[in-house]
């Protein structure tokens, strides 16, 4: 997978794949930049709306870059329902790391993981 995050929800393993598409539309769809998103993240203020929108958007670019069609069909009303009942604080704090990490620079443009280094901070990954 790449170094991509994982949620896990409802025993399924969803990969979040942070690429500037993805970013794009999931700014674009909450009206909020990756920064004010991943403060909100890590303050555990988001919306179970906004974290499925950002959850479905990063989880359809890894189904776009490994061809997956089912998980290209998420939704992000289901996926913020997957969240509500998996505990949003957890899986807020997660979507935290890889904000704060797409806006430092951590991906490439694909949403490839870059090497931890000084300045990137380090996410969990799958294997």
């Amino acid at each position: 997978m790449r170094g991509e995050a994982v949620l896990t929800l409802a025993d399924t393993e969803y990969p979040l794949r942070p690429s500037f598409e993805a970013i794009v539309a999931f700014e674009r769809a909450t009206g909020m930049t990756r920064y004010q998103l991943a403060d909100a993240a890590n303050s555990n203020a988001l919306t179970l709306e906004t974290m499925g929108v950002v959850a479905a958007e990063l989880i359809r670019a890894h189904a776009k870059a490994n061809e997956d069609a089912d998980m290209a069909r998420v939704r992000p009303e289901r996926i913020a329902q997957l969240i509500y009942e998996a505990g949003s604080f957890g899986i807020s704090l997660q979507l935290a790391l890889v904000l704060m990490r797409a806006a430092g620079g951590g991906y490439t443009i694909e949403g490839e993981a870059k090497k931890v280094g000084k300045n990137i901070p380090a996410i969990p990954t799958a294997a």
